[in-house]
């Protein structure tokens, strides 16, 4: 078995994917071509890049196209496996699309959520500064020491009051 090329994930020819497969089909049956010149395609097309540089199904299955493909010594098989080929690329993309939407949706909810949360900071900040400014709330267990203080200035208020008048 072949190994992939390492350097920068490098892709390889369509042709060299196919062969090997072409020579297990041909070595585990009898295949004979039958005199059709065209054939009629119903799937699904090729994806939008590989149209920029491939033909459509249906054109690589034209008379004309098959033609052609004999100056080359490439047979319908040929044609058949490469349009597999392409359909399993473009069914790649679409599912690395999903992926991609859903990585996206997830990365656009977290930013969301980080704003929020700086706001929210800056808001607590905000309030920290005002808190800061106040007397701080007494603990249940300084109350009484509250209250004896509340009453000793009373006190001295009073005195404070009687020793004016």
């Amino acid at each position: 078995m072949r190994e992939w090329p390492h350097e920068g994930n490098r892709t390889v020819l369509c042709d060299e994917l196919i062969e090997p497969l072409k020579k297990i089909v041909f070595e585990g049956y009898k295949l004979e071509r039958l005199p059709l010149k065209q054939f009629t395609y119903t799937g699904y097309n090729i994806g939008k890049s590989d149209r920029l540089y491939y033909p459509t199904p249906d054109e690589r299955f034209s008379s004309r196209w098959l033609e052609n493909e004999q100056k080359f010594k490439r047979t319908l098989l040929d044609n058949v496996l490469m349009t597999v080929f392409q359909l399993g690329v473009e069914q790649g993309r679409r599912l690395d699309w999903y992926n991609r939407q859903t990585n996206e949706l997830l990365s656009d909810i977290i930013k969301a959520k980080t704003k929020q949360i700086q706001e929210l900071r800056q808001e607590l900040s905000q309030y920290d500064e005002s808190f800061q400014e106040e007397p701080p709330i007494p603990l249940e267990l300084e109350d009484d020491e509250l209250i004896i203080d509340q009453v000793v200035s009373d006190v001295v208020d009073v005195q404070f009051s009687v020793k004016e008048a």
